[in-house]
């Protein structure tokens, strides 16, 4: 891979030289694209398709082509090389641009070759990002809540079902605090590891207790599907099933065949469809606990579905099911992902970029121009002669020139001589 990404780096790098000495304008844009096409290889080699496809079709293509356009229309694709060594051609400008190109390529390549052959390089590690972690408010029994982390007030008025937004927090262990409107506290101390997403959890009717579960936010591999988890907060275990539909009895599909109590299962793609989710007994599987009719798939959403009781109004309880939806990391080079950094961290920098675009297009007009030195007009000057006019006209007629001293003549009074 590394001698791979070496040869591409080359070749970008030679064709952005080459771009820069070239005399032709034509060959200079040809030599760009050839850039382009390297460095849209190199995102493919990071398994960043997307950018690929975007490098070559608005790089190399849509802003080459009019490039080129405006190459044509100044009428710059003519070699110059024969008007270099001609005496009426006038003094080639910028001609700090080649030692300038050679000595950005030769310290681009001393830099490289340095981080390559110096073995003493002081690798850095990367550090882990910090654990992220959020609540569910799933116990029935202690009402409106305030979440705090520590001394940190994390979500205010948090009722039941609901979930906070992952917040970050220390490495370690953390004091998880849940406070009721009439002041009283459910907490718990829990610990914590770098790099981890988890799922706090306030649940149970007697006595309430808090839970951690992992939650994956990874990307998912496959587009328009949802990733669902299922935990099992009752004593009956549980299957998740895809009943179809009403019509055909046979459809029926089992997403998971079994989730014990208290467990969470494993994670299942589910496509992006209205579905008919019924959560059944394991051991009975007409024995239906909760139906979710024409369930709504999150698309590239992680969702944990919760399953316990709920508190009715006349005291009694039913077994409920509760979805959580938090949308999953979009994919490495993905237009999600090149939208969210865009448009929130290089918000600036992606502004700065359009302006940089727009002023190497006028670069390129002003470096294509061609300034035509034009005669003088001669209107009213007479032509000076080196030669008398009666030579010149005798040399074009073929005769010799009549001097001023030639003999005349004769008059017409004077008559020739005759005989008598």
């Amino acid at each position: 891979m590394l001698e791979l990404f070496l040869v591409v780096a080359v070749i970008a790098i030679a064709s952005a030289l080459l771009m820069l000495v070239s005399e032709n304008a034509v060959h200079s844009a040809l030599f760009l694209i050839v850039t382009m096409a390297a460095i849209a290889f190199l995102f493919l080699m990071l398994n960043a398709p997307f950018l690929a496809m975007i490098q070559i079709t608005v790089y190399a293509g849509a802003i080459m082509v009019l490039f080129l356009f405006v190459i044509m229309l100044l009428g710059a694709e003519r070699s110059e090389t024969s008007q270099l060594f001609s005496s009426s051609a006038s003094p080639r400008r910028f001609r700090w641009f080649l030692p300038a190109a050679l000595t950005l390529g030769l310290s681009l390549f001393f830099v490289i070759g340095l981080a390559i052959l110096n073995e003493q390089v002081d690798a850095r590690e990367i550090p882990e990002p910090a654990p992220q972690a959020r609540v569910l408010h799933a116990s029935p029994v202690i009402g409106v809540v305030d979440v705090y982390a520590g001394d940190v007030l994390i979500a205010e008025g948090l009722e039941f079902s609901q979930a906070t937004d992952f917040v970050t927090l220390a490495a370690g262990e953390n004091a998880i605090r849940l406070v009721t409107q009439a002041g009283e506290e459910l907490s718990a101390t829990l610990t914590f590891e770098n790099a981890t997403t988890s799922t706090i959890i306030a649940r149970g009717t007697d006595a309430p207790t808090l839970s951690v579960i992992p939650t994956d936010l990874t990307s998912i591999p496959t587009a328009r599907t949802g990733r669902y988890t299922v935990f099992n907060g009752t004593t009956t275990a549980l299957a998740l099933v895809d009943v179809g539909t009403e019509f055909d009895a046979n459809d029926n599909y089992v997403i998971l065949s079994e989730v014990a109590p208290d467990t969470q299962s494993q994670a299942v793609l589910i496509e992006d469809e209205p579905v008919n989710l019924w959560l059944v007994d394991a051991a009975d599987p007409e024995s239906v606990v909760v139906r979710m009719e024409d369930y709504e798939i999150a698309p590239e959403d992680t969702t944990l579905i919760y399953v316990g009781e709920e508190t009715q109004f006349d005291g009694t309880t039913r077994v409920v099911a509760v979805p959580i939806a938090h949308e999953a990391r979009p994919a490495f080079g993905g237009p999600r992902a090149i939208g969210y950094e865009l448009f929130t961290t290089y918000m600036l920098p992606f502004q700065l970029l359009a302006l940089l675009l727009l002023a190497a297009m006028v670069g390129a007009i002003v470096l294509t121009h061609r300034e035509t030195v034009k005669s003088r007009a001669r209107v009213g000057e007479r032509r000076r002669v080196s030669r008398p006019l009666t030579q010149v006209i005798a040399a074009q007629v073929g005769q010799e020139s009549v001097s001023a001293d030639a003999p005349q003549l004769p008059s017409s009074s004077s008559s020739p001589a005759t005989g008598d």
